[in-house]
């Protein structure tokens, strides 16, 4: 596929990532997170997804990463898409619903935005927990049941 000019690379603010976009044939772009800003590791991802568009059939293929490589900042980059589009009222209009994961996930960011995304289980998903207990965030884990929960004294 002939290009008169390579995407740019540029940073992402909100995740400290280069990112790079790529326009498929039926108009629709791909961001592909490339790494830390400036690191030499992310110009070299740009450098091949640059030299692979040369010589690409379908800009597509060049774009998909290995499901294994994904941290948890790219899946906390692409969820607010899903969430935007699925927490909608009847009618279309959007809830509150997203704005308030936007917030909720920001100890998550902190804590283990650069660990692989498949690396992430329950342990530090109770270290998240725990985190936003410690920060205030959230109530003790005792007054997290419902009263309806409680166990009946006989």
């Amino acid at each position: 596929m002939s290009r008169s000019r390579p995407p740019s690379y540029r940073l992402h603010r909100a995740s400290g990532q280069a990112v790079t976009t790529i326009r498929l044939a039926n108009g629709t772009r791909i961001d592909v997170y490339l790494g830390t800003w400036k690191s030499r590791e992310s110009k070299a991802e740009y450098a091949r997804i640059v030299a692979e568009l040369g010589v690409a059939a379908s800009p597509g293929a060049v774009a998909r990463k290995p499901a294994a490589g994904i941290s948890v900042n790219e899946v906390l980059i692409a969820f607010p898409r899903h969430a935007d589009a699925h927490y909608r009222r009847p009618d279309g209009t959007p809830t509150s619903e997203p704005t308030e994961f936007r917030a909720s996930l920001r100890p998550l960011r902190i804590l283990y935005g650069h660990t692989p995304a498949r690396e992430f289980g329950p342990l530090a998903l109770a270290a998240v927990r725990q985190s936003m207990i410690a920060n205030g965030w959230l109530p003790p884990p005792h007054r997290l049941r419902p009263a309806k929960w409680k166990p009946k004294m006989l």
